[in-house]
């Protein structure tokens, strides 16, 4: 996935004005700690159909399944494990330093089996030169997105909103599901299923010279609306993003 690079060179030139009306997200108290089964560090992350990725323990393992909180002080956050309704166990995988976007990014991915894809991920990547800044940052990421949707995933739409990071993007993809490289590969999409219809929510904001793209699978019933749909999407995606907060910094 190369196209990023493009999508930084567009940010200079997209607006930051999103479609949709500006939201104030409230703040909720921050998610509650969800059931760790295993936490594992990804040596390789395959971002094929069926591919294989390498992982081992993650050393503080034991830790994490105690305290419900992981701490990453090589990118200088902490995660807090959300506690979701549709999750009884938490996998959670981190995967440092991917280059295969030809930026530095940071992969922190939950999922509910150790081989499944993941329903959430946390993806921070340290902005270039000339680019350290909210505008060029959050247009970059919208510009992105763009590119990878290649019309494949009717309804994507984006909108302004703040939250705990101060302004921010949001982006809706109905019946999105987890794939390989979630949430930066291209989406994948599913039809309802057992009564129950999926929704992607992702947000992207900005800090310290960090875009932070925070994204989520959410199951809901297939019966509500889906205005009704999009606002338990959002509620859920309020605490998420809430889960991550600085800590000092160190190799």
């Amino acid at each position: 996935m190369q196209h990023i690079a493009r999508a930084l060179g567009l940010a200079f030139f997209i607006s930051a004005t999103l479609t949709g009306a500006e939201r104030a997200v409230a703040a909720p108290p921050p998610a509650s700690a969800g059931t760790v089964r295993s936490v594992w560090t990804l040596d390789t992350q395959s971002c094929e159909a069926g591919g294989a990725n390498a992982f081992n323990r993650h050393p503080n393992e034991r830790e994490v399944q105690q305290t419900g909180r992981l701490e990453v002080p090589e990118i200088g956050y902490a995660l807090s494990i959300p506690e979701l309704p549709w999750v009884d166990e938490s996998v959670v995988k981190v995967r440092l330093d991917d280059r295969s976007r030809g930026l530095s990014d940071h992969y922190l991915l939950l999922s509910e089996e150790e081989f499944g894809v993941p329903y959430g991920a946390i993806v921070v990547s340290p902005m270039p030169e000339g680019m350290r800044s909210r505008e060029h940052a959050l247009a970059a990421a919208q510009a992105y997105e763009r590119g990878i949707d290649k019309a494949q995933a009717p309804g994507v739409r984006f909108a302004a909103v703040a939250g705990p990071y101060g302004d921010a993007v949001e982006m809706l993809v109905p019946d999105r599901v987890g794939s390989n490289c979630f949430p930066t590969s291209a989406f994948v999409t599913a039809p309802s299923a057992d009564g129950l219809r999926t929704f992607g929510i992702s947000r992207f904001a900005f800090h310290d010279g960090d875009l932070l793209e925070f994204s989520l699978v959410v199951e809901l019933p297939a019966d509500l609306t889906e205005g009704e749909q999009v606002e338990r999407a959002r509620a859920l995606m309020d605490g998420f993003w809430q889960a991550l907060v600085p800590i000092d910094r160190r190799p």
